[in-house]
């Protein structure tokens, strides 16, 4: 009997394990391409500087992220407007020189519920600029814009968006910039997905542990 409640716990908690796993590479941008940005400065060098060196332009995209819109990907540091990133030292900017986009592919192992959660703020005082495309190929398609009261100027902001797969396999997660093409644009950061746990998995692994404590108690007993 214990083997199987031991069995039925160490179960529950790989799946809960799995459900919590990353899904996304490189969500907060903070892995280092390799190369020069398009102005000439490096990766490292960003967060330390000021002004032009603050940010730069990736236009072959970043780890993980493939351009599919626009010159390339522009990085931020907490210098460069100023805005402390949301998780790190770096993050995007969807419209650098012009109106940018990126997709990476990201895979959904199981069917089930999923939810994208992404921080984002807007750029400038005027919501003609700061809009953002956000979805997954064949899933879902949704827009975020601001400023507002729900997107304030200067701030971050959690968006989420829980989705349902009815299929396990290999998604295409994109981002674009979508308003004015004018070099401000949306800020984004911290991109995850992650599976939404099925209330009863929570309640196995409970009566699970709750039954290997019982079975210990009877032991001692």
């Amino acid at each position: 009997m214990k083997s199987k409640i031991l069995a039925l716990a160490t179960t529950a908690v790989l799946a809960c394990s799995a459900a919590n796993a990353a899904i996304v590479s490189n969500g907060s941008f903070e892995e280092d391409p390799g190369v020069l940005g398009k102005n000439g400065n490096t990766f490292a060098s960003m967060p330390g500087a000021s002004g032009g060196a603050s940010w730069d332009i990736w236009t072959g995209g970043l780890p993980g992220w493939t351009v599919t819109g626009g010159v390339g990907l522009e990085l931020q540091t907490a210098n460069t407007i100023p805005l402390t990133p949301y998780d790190g030292d770096y993050y995007l900017e969807l419209d650098s020189d012009d109106n940018s986009a990126m997709e990476q592919v990201v895979t959904l192992a199981s069917p089930g519920r999923y939810e994208l959660s992404f921080a984002f703020s807007p750029r400038v005082d005027s919501p003609t600029t700061n809009a953002v495309n956000f979805g997954i190929g064949g899933l879902f398609f949704d827009t975020v814009n601001g400023p507002s009261a729900e997107y304030p100027l200067g701030a971050w902001s959690l968006v989420t968006y829980e989705f349902t797969v009815g299929a396990a396999g290999d998604y295409t997660l994109f981002f674009d910039a979508t308003s004015i093409s004018d070099s401000f644009g949306g800020f984004v950061d911290n991109v995850q997905i992650s599976a939404v746990p099925v209330p009863a998995a929570g309640g196995l692994l409970m009566l699970a542990l709750a039954g290997l404590g019982a079975a210990k108690r009877r032991k001692k007993a």
